[in-house]
């Protein structure tokens, strides 16, 4: 993940995440296994802010602004783990009809 990507909701930017993993990887690897038997309350992390930034300065029609969301870096954490674990598998569990989201 990009280092300098914006801050979560709750003001932790990556950059921390990445500074103080060996003193937070027990925590998040708790919530991995939370994730992993099913127990974890995802509505507690899974919400974002939505914001617009100005494609031009000055703007002032709703069309000159770029909408953007921010999520939780934890919960982004969380996705991209459980993606690259699904990856392998996921043209074989997913329905014929279903391209969205399938590499390749």
């Amino acid at each position: 993940m990009n280092p300098s990507s914006a801050p979560d909701p709750d003001g932790l930017p990556v950059k921390f995440f990445q500074t103080f993993w060996e003193v937070i990887k027990p925590e998040v690897m708790a919530l991995f296994e939370e994730f992993y038997v099913g127990s974890i309350d995802l509505t507690r992390l899974n919400f974002g802010i939505i914001t617009l930034i100005p494609k031009i300065t000055g703007a002032s029609d709703i069309r000159q602004f770029r909408p953007i969301t921010v999520i939780n870096v934890i919960f982004r954490i969380l996705a991209k783990g459980y993606a690259i674990r699904v990856a392998p598998i996921a043209d074989r569990i997913t329905h014929p009809n279903q391209s969205a989201f399938i590499q390749g």
